[in-house]
């Protein structure tokens, strides 16, 4: 069988490689240009999404300070150079006083804001900058895809490749985020390739690109270790399909036939490459085993640690002798464990029901929903046409096209496996590292291209398809919803959170009512994200928002204008309150009391006071909490069963409601 895999192996050349013409350079400039400019007009416009205020400043306290408790679980490659600008810039970002009790509280979101959203600030220029710099790590993930394809299928599956990437929603709603999820997807993908190429050659060149894609995915996010059965599943395609394996370092050049002598290089490659990846945490942490610059905060710090590690399972006690013999830096493992601690239990959202240990259709679904049906045809096609194709031509061998799938199936299938049995099902984002092996596939089309006329005007078809879908969705990438899920104005009724309302839209709303309500007191916000509203000037009436936002003064509802995130409207992280029933009225109307009498004496600093020392401040603030979320619970129940009067980028609904709908609204259900 090897002597036929390697006659096989010897007779079938690889693909050609870039067309010797004009017009194939112009279409990679152009389409990489293309995709450049809508990644970049496409946020310039968008309000900073829900995590980015944590990451670059969690990346700037580490930068400035040496401080890493902020964002500790986010890979710290992507905080740093998220935040790297502000370093060398005077954008106006200043680290609060380390005597603010904030610090020691190990208040994250408080800290955030200070440091991202004080008065002088330019926010709109603090992450611009900072999202400008993921834009050459998605270009470079572009290249990195269109390169792949062309040692896979050539120049003409190469393009398509590059144009699946290019035109995807997906990729261009988190390519200018500031996020570790394009990194991982990047550094995923250069390091399964790498390992796929030694698997046919080993030579320096190939072994230091491996080294330095996997050691610096293990710095870009938590999901590193996944990386780990993707190269062992590489390695059994490489048992199953190859001859040999041919090396070429120096002086010493030779064939490894056997395939348990390749199984002991990679298992050794793995090994070397692990050294070098510890060393590179550890570099990344200033070679400091502990997560605070000084004492300010450990105790804090170590009953945090104990919330984290309480448990007897197998991922608690890996943390616990990695931390007891500090294999890792500090941070690093705090990381890990607030992963896997918050990935076993988390609020989920999915077409109108609620679970908090998640779905295993979940990513599916989400896959369905959210990905073009051009870009699913265009991946069939380029599964198919290798088989197609060596059926048809007997000089091409379906067994070499079998190991050149290896690399991308590999990747795509046990990533979105992992997902699936995942119980964090938060959004549709963490599948960015399944699309870019898609995209590499979709290019086996390229094969067919070649003679096949009909294959010609059907992929001509599929991508004048995507670009119409690509335009009527441009700018609001992120609320992409294909037809199969009714479009993205019924995107709420499928999915929230960072897959439809990461609170991007704060800025057109802000936008929008400047132009058609000049009234802030007959309207209402509820928002979804961590931007100060105050900093963005939103004097509106705030509702219940996910992180807590000063309201100015106590106020009953009114008609007027209601602005309410997608991922508010469905309850998604209020779970117990989503579904109205009597136990809920029974609680608003009895917390309705306290909130009226407090209401009606708020002109009257003496009786407030009064009311205060009667009743205690713990109790008010108990009751104002309680009455919040539960007149909200009760507002968006009925609102989910009427249409929006308006969409703000897809995320933000917009209500009229008269005073027929406040009277329903007040009534007793």
């Amino acid at each position: 069988m090897n002597s036929k895999l390697q006659s096989q192996f010897q007779n079938y050349p690889w693909p050609r490689g870039v067309l010797k013409s004009a017009p194939h350079y112009i279409m990679i400039l152009g389409l990489s240009g293309l995709f450049v400019w809508l990644a970049v007009s496409s946020i310039s416009g968008k309000a900073p999404i829900y995590d980015e205020p944590i990451h670059v400043a969690g990346g700037y306290a580490a930068l400035k300070a040496g401080d890493f408790r902020i964002d500790p679980e986010n890979g710290v490659l992507p905080n740093m150079w998220g935040a790297l600008p502000h370093c060398i810039l005077d954008s106006g970002l200043k680290i609060p006083d380390k005597a603010d009790p904030m610090w020691r509280e190990h208040n994250r979101w408080r800290l955030t804001q200070k440091i991202m959203f004080a008065p002088s600030s330019d926010h709109d220029k603090i992450f611009l900058l900072s999202r400008m710099m993921f834009i050459p790590v998605a270009l470079l993930a572009a290249l990195t895809v269109y390169a792949v394809s062309l040692r896979l299928w050539g120049a003409r599956g190469a393009l398509v490749s590059l144009g699946a990437f290019s035109l995807s929603p997906t990729v261009l709603a988190n390519s200018g985020l500031v996020k570790s999820d394009m990194f991982c997807a990047l550094l995923m993908l250069l390091s399964a390739y790498y390992f796929w190429l030694i698997m046919e050659k080993l030579t320096i060149a190939r072994l230091l690109c491996f080294i330095s894609s996997f050691s610096m995915l293990w710095i870009s996010k938590m999901s590193a270790p996944i990386i780990i059965p993707v190269l062992l599943a590489i390695l059994l395609a490489s048992s199953l399909l190859r001859a040999s394996c041919h090396v070429d370092i120096i002086n010493c050049r030779c064939r490894i036939r056997k395939w348990y002598l390749r199984a002991g290089l990679a298992f050794l490659l793995l090994a070397v490459s692990s050294v070098f990846s510890l060393a590179l945490i550890w570099s990344a942490y200033g070679f400091r085993y502990s997560m605070l610059p000084d004492n300010n905060g450990s105790y804090e710090l170590s009953i945090l640690w104990e919330k984290l590690t309480e448990g007897n399972k197998l991922p608690e006690k890996t943390v616990d002798l990695l931390r007891k013999h500090r294999i890792l830096p500090e941070a690093y493992l705090y990381g890990m464990a607030y992963v896997v601690k918050n990935s076993r239990s988390r609020d989920a959202f999915l077409d109108g029901k609620y679970s908090n240990r998640g779905w295993y259709s979940f990513f599916p679904l989400c896959f369905v929903y959210k990905t073009p049906i051009p870009i699913i045809l265009l991946s069939c096609i380029g599964l198919a046409s290798p088989f197609i194709c060596s059926f048809k031509d007997k000089s091409r061998h379906s067994i070499v096209f079998l190991w050149r799938l290896s690399l991308p199936l590999s990747l795509a299938l046990i990533y979105f496996l992992s997902a699936v049995v995942s119980n964090l099902n938060i959004g549709h984002r963490h599948l960015i590292p399944v699309y870019l092996p898609l995209f590499i596939i979709a290019g086996g089309a390229g094969l067919a291209l070649k003679k096949n006329k009909w294959a010609k005007s059907m992929i001509l078809i599929l991508f004048s398809a995507l670009a119409v879908e690509n335009f009527l969705i441009y700018p609001h990438y992120l609320s992409y919803f294909s037809p199969i899920a009714g479009g993205p104005s019924k995107g709420y009724h499928r999915l929230v959170d960072s897959s439809l309302d990461w609170g991007q839209d704060l800025k057109p709303l802000k936008q929008w009512l400047r132009a058609n309500r000049t009234d802030d007191s007959k309207v209402y916000i509820s928002y979804f994200g961590s931007v100060d509203l105050d900093a963005y000037e939103m004097m509106q009436k705030r509702l219940l928002c996910d992180l807590e936002q000063v309201s100015h003064s106590l106020f009953r509802l009114e008609p007027g204008t209601y602005c309410i995130s997608a991922t508010m409207l469905q309850m998604a992280y209020f779970p117990d309150l989503a579904q109205w029933n009597e136990k809920h009225e029974r609680d608003l109307q009895f917390y309705q009391k306290y909130f009226d009498l407090l209401h009606s004496a708020s002109n009257d600093p003496h009786e407030v006071q009064r009311l205060v020392r009667q009743h205690g401040r713990d109790f008010w603030e108990d009751s104002l909490r309680n009455h919040e979320k539960l007149r909200f619970a009760k507002l968006a129940s009925l609102l989910r069963k009427r249409k929006p009067d308006k969409m703000i980028g897809f995320s933000f609904l917009v209500f009229e409601l008269s005073d027929e709908d406040i009277t329903m609204f007040s009534g007793k259900r």
